[in-house]
């Protein structure tokens, strides 16, 4: 991993933090784009990492993304969550692009 990676990495902790507020009710669809528009494709990979990193795995789906009530569009979203954990959707997910 390179230094400008980890520098990358390390910058996008604060936007990853800024973000999952956002996405909990402190904004809306503008502020999420007013948050990411202008980040560079590494600056997006890197966010991307440190958000999965935010994310306990042995939660349930259902906690990880029952606050999601709207899409990018601002549209109601079903509700029909998985029940099973984060890990256990990965690992389902893998097992169809395996067979």
């Amino acid at each position: 991993m390179s230094t400008d990676l980890v520098t990358t990495t390390e910058r996008m902790v604060f936007k990853a933090a800024r973000l999952a507020a956002i996405v909990h009710g402190d904004g809306g669809a503008w502020d999420i784009g007013n948050h990411i528009n202008y980040l560079s494709p590494d600056e997006l990979r890197a966010l991307v990492v440190v958000l999965a990193g935010m994310v306990d795995p042995e939660q349930t789906v259902e906690h990880a993304l029952g606050y999601i009530t709207w899409d990018e569009h601002g549209q109601p979203v079903r509700q029909d969550l998985p029940r099973c954990t984060v890990r256990e959707l990965a690992d389902q997910r893998l097992r169809v692009l395996t067979a």
